[in-house]
């Protein structure tokens, strides 16, 4: 083992172990970033045409061997083309839209006194709100952030810079109104715009049946730090969405409570 490690070029035994480690961490960190999503299979598959043109390379097939070259000679570009999402993902995480970095400290600093006021709107507004579109049946899709989201993570919708209050919101959420579509996007304690276009999510692991407001908040809260809310226009139950999970038939209580938590600066 030591001549295998001297050949490799490490000094000592210590920094091969602590960069094997380092090596193993990526690949978790990757493994935890493609999981539930269509990247493991497509990995799968990369790895069997790999395979494939190690054995027609062997076999002496020299037209196969050599389309299959070509081919995964663009690896590279291909691996890029094909886990975009993913990639996107985990850039917009490692720049800071998931409110651990600079932002957020700097946010604790300067809100203090007025983080309480923030916190107040989910108990005498949304509570109710939940409530009252549940027992109607009222579809809905809000996203409240502690931060500003900007495209992709959030698009196309119309500013309006409100208050956040319960028939204001259920104004907007009405069959007939125009700005129904969407989601509406609050931060601190305002409606900031309605009808927002959210990023859908790819993963796998979302059971059948589910519509497209519910992959809008997971793929929402795969991208940044906030929390996704939906009423489910046919069944009347509530889900959160958060940090790229998926919680069904939530009780108003506990999404409120989890809610004003999530809000509060710690």
């Amino acid at each position: 083992m030591k001549e295998l490690i001297d050949a490799m070029g490490y000094p000592s035994q210590w920094l091969f172990g602590l960069d094997l480690l380092l090596v193993l961490v990526f690949l978790y960190l990757v493994f935890m970033l493609v999981r539930g999503s269509l990247a493991p299979a497509i990995l799968l598959g990369l790895g069997i045409l790999y395979i494939m043109y190690l054995l027609v390379n062997w076999a002496g097939l020299v037209l196969l061997s050599t389309l299959l070259g070509q081919f995964l000679g663009l690896g590279v570009v291909l691996l890029i083309v094909l886990f975009q999402p993913e990639i996107r993902q985990f850039l917009l995480q490692l720049g800071g839209n998931t409110g651990v970095g600079p932002q957020r400290w700097f946010r604790k600093m300067i809100r203090g006194s007025e983080q309480r006021a923030d916190e107040d709107y989910v108990m005498t507004e949304l509570l109710p709100l939940f409530k009252e579109a549940m027992d109607i049946r009222l579809g809905m899709l809000i996203v409240v952030s502690r931060q500003e989201l900007q495209p992709p993570i959030l698009s196309r919708g119309t500013p309006i810079d409100a208050r956040v209050g319960r028939a204001l919101l259920l104004s907007v959420f009405q069959r007939e109104s125009p700005i129904h579509d969407g989601a509406v996007w609050i931060m601190d304690g305002r409606v900031q715009s309605v009808a927002c276009v959210l990023p859908v999510s790819e993963s796998v692991e979302l059971r059948a049946g589910l519509g497209l407001r519910h992959r809008a908040a997971l793929g929402v809260s795969e991208l940044a730090d906030v929390m996704a809310l939906v009423v489910s226009e046919e069944g009347g139950t509530l889900s959160v969405a958060r940090e790229g999970k998926l919680r069904e038939s939530v009780s108003p209580e506990q999404a409120a409570l989890e809610l004003a938590a999530y809000l509060r600066v710690e």
